[in-house]
Formats: structure tokens, C-alpha cells, sequence
């Protein structure tokens, strides 16, 4: 192990996106261990409706940050920095500054795409260019699916490693409650946004309700901004289905759960994924999901028995596969059998939070040699 300590740059709620949860979890998980320091990235201004907003407030903690970044590294010289790499360009350009100033220092850094491949890959030759040349200066980067790390290699990124995120089970028993009479529901969770699919959730819901099925879908999140809301308020009086959808808004912890214990299946139209958390909190719930073959999605599930993937964007084919489990209760019963056994295979957060320890250990003390494979890295322990 190396005797300088690893420096972890993490972004914490809020907004309560996945990445965010998981760095509260990392941050609580190496707490007194002596070989990591913890900066946390954060304010109580940040929400979905200004994430990707130019603010001044935004630029002073930025400019903060920074300072006391530069700081640490010059208090601790680590042998490694961690930093998760955003999704759109500005914040990849912002944070790109940091990464290459860091590494003229002398530090390491690297990090984990939590979505699929950067979705600025492949929109204009420069940006893509200097994306992928700011990441191969990286000395190994997290991906969550195999064919993440292949389409990243397209672009000449080869320094990638493949592992599995986890989630925490709450203290209370989250097993399903036996099913009463009454229509089934669906639950939706994430940014009530274009990116995650909510109107094409919509749309298919529609023509759900078209073919007389009974049915309604739970919404849990924020909106990801007014006019994107009203739209979708005003498409949901349009149809005549605004009676199907129940809109929580933000909801965590035990309420959370409850939701997800009382559904019948789990929807995530999304267009760009990496992990989700989600769909692995379906898993352990013992619920059916439906998922878009996105991301490290299709590494995640078995097509036919743990839920059903659908393409991304299609109505047609998310109302395909929500019509499916809807007339198919031993589909559904089979699916939600086989689900727990894969949480606790493969996404419980102990498993999670122990790999990622130990990657980052091997990749301070110069050991690994990322070159896109998915392995298991044996835990160190604490």
C-alpha cells in the first residue's frame, strides 16, 4: 500500500442523483481509514432544476474548490486523486482543468463514468478529440459495462476498468407485501426528464389505457425544469390520463421503499444510463423491471427473467413490454423470485463499496493495469 494517501473528490447530495447517494456511501465507508482524505464537492443551492446552469454563485464555489483542492494535494501529495467524470461538456471542460492541473503536479487521477460512454462523444470533432485526450491522461478510469469500456476503445480510451455498483438495503424488512385486489402499479423513479425517458413514459401509458388495461405508475423525483413540466402536465390532461400518474415529487429513505415494496414493476425508459441504482434496488425488492438497452443495462439483467428491455425512445415498445407484464402474473411472479437472489450475488453495497477500496488502492500503489476487462478485485479489508 502506498504511504501517500488517496485523495477522494466527491460530489454529494444535494441533488440526490445516483452518483451523489454513492459518494455519501464511499465517504462514509473510508471514514478513519488513514490511507484516504475526502473532499466533498456540494452546496444546499444545487438541485435537478439548475443542474447544467450558468450561475455567479456557481462560479464562486467553484473557484473555491479549486483553491482548496490545490491545497490538500500540496498538504498530502497523494498518490492518487478520484474524481467522477461529468456528463456534459461545460462541467467536463471545467473539471478537465482540475485533472490536467493535477497531473502536472506529479498526481495520478482517476476516476468512474457512472453514465454510458460521455454524450458529447461523436457530437463535433473537437470536443470529441479533446474529451478522449483528457481521459487517456487519466491512469484508469471506471466504467459499468463491458460495452461501455469497447465503445470508450472506439475513441482510442483503452485505460478502463469493469465493475458493479451496490446499493444498502434498509434496516427494515423490504420484502413485498402479498398482493391485494386492486389495478397494478408501475413505479417510475428518476429526473421527471427528456433524458430519462418520462415522455415517452407517458406516451406509453396512453396506449396502454387505449386497450382498457388498469393500471397506474408512481413517479418519484424532481422535474428536471418548469417548462418540460407544464408540457407534460398539459400532454397528460390531452390524453385523459393524468388520473394514472401519481406524482410524489423527492422521495428517500423508508418512504421510498414502501413505494417500491407495494409496486408490481419497476419502469426506466431512460435513453442514457451507465448502472442505475435504481434498477438494482428493484432487484433486491424482488420487483420485475422494465429497462432500455442502454449503458451496462443489458449487462445487468437477463432479457425474459429479470424484466424485460425494450428500445430506447419507443413508445410502441415500452407499451409492448408494460402490456406484457400486465396480463402475464406468472411472468411477473417468476421474475420477482429471481430478482433478490441477483442482488445478493452481485449489487449488495458492501460488495460495491469493498472493490471500489480495493481499486483504489491498486491503482495508488501502481498494480493495475486497466485495459478495458471486467474482474473481480479481492478486497484488502479495512
Amino acid at each position: 500500500m502506498s504511504t501517500n494517501p488517496i485523495l477522494l473528490v466527491l460530489r454529494t447530495p444535494p441533488p440526490y442523483g445516483g452518483g451523489e447517494v454513492r459518494s455519501a456511501a464511499l465517504r462514509e465507508y473510508v471514514a478513519g481509514m488513514p490511507d484516504f482524505v475526502v473532499y466533498e464537492v456540494g452546496s444546499p443551492r444545487r438541485d435537478k432544476s439548475n443542474q447544467g446552469q450558468f450561475a455567479v454563485w456557481k462560479l464562486g464555489a467553484l473557484l473555491r474548490d479549486w483553491w482548496r483542492i490545490l491545497r490538500l494535494i500540496a498538504k498530502h501529495r497523494p498518490s492518487v486523486l478520484f474524481c467522477s467524470i461529468p456528463q456534459g461538456f461545460p462541467h467536463f471542460f471545467r473539471d478537465s482543468l482540475l485533472i490536467l492541473t493535477v497531473r502536472m503536479c506529479g498526481v495520478r487521477v482517476v476516476g468512474e463514468l457512472a453514465s454510458d460512454i460521455c454524450p458529447f462523444f461523436g457530437r463535433g470533432r473537437l470536443r470529441t478529440w479533446y474529451g478522449a485526450a483528457v481521459i487517456r491522461r487519466m491512469s484508469c478510469l471506471r466504467v459499468l459495462g463491458e460495452g461501455i469500456a469497447r465503445r470508450l476503445a472506439g475513441y482510442g480510451i483503452a485505460n478502463t476498468i469493469v465493475t458493479d455498483n451496490g446499493v444498502g438495503l434498509p434496516e427494515r424488512d423490504v420484502a413485498r407485501p402479498r398482493k391485494k385486489e386492486g389495478s397494478p402499479r408501475f413505479t417510475f423513479i428518476g429526473t421527471h426528464s427528456p433524458e430519462k425517458g418520462f415522455d415517452v413514459l407517458v406516451g406509453a401509458a396512453a396506449s396502454l389505457v387505449g386497450k382498457s388495461h388498469r393500471f397506474s405508475i408512481d413517479c418519484i423525483g424532481e422535474w428536471c425544469g418548469t417548462s418540460f413540466r407544464r408540457a407534460m402536465e398539459a400532454r397528460l390532461d390531452e390524453l385523459g390520463i393524468k388520473d394514472r400518474f401519481v406524482l410524489h415529487g423527492p422521495v428517500r429513505g423508508t418512504d421510498k421503499w414502501r413505494l417500491l415494496a407495494h409496486s408490481d414493476a419497476l419502469v426506466l425508459p431512460s435513453l442514457t444510463e451507465g448502472q442505475p441504482l435504481v434498477l438494482i434496488e428493484a432487484f433486491a425488492c424482488g420487483l420485475p423491471v422494465i429497462a432500455t438497452k442502454v449503458g451496462g443495462i443489458p449487462e445487468m439483467m437477463e432479457d425474459g427473467t429479470n424484466g424485460l428491455l425494450v428500445d430506447p425512445g419507443s413508445e410502441e415498445s415500452l407499451g409492448e413490454a408494460m402490456q406484457t407484464l400486465l396480463q402475464d402474473e406468472v411472468m411477473r411472479r417468476t421474475m420477482s423470485k429471481a430478482n433478490p437472489e441477483l442482488y445478493r450475488t452481485r449489487f449488495t453495497e458492501s460488495m460495491w463499496l469493498e472493490s471500489q477500496v480495493a481499486w483504489l488502492r491498486k491503482c495508488a500503489s501502481g498494480e493495475l493495469h486497466p485495459h478495458g476487462q471486467r474482474f473481480t478485485i479481492v478486497p484488502e479489508g479495512r
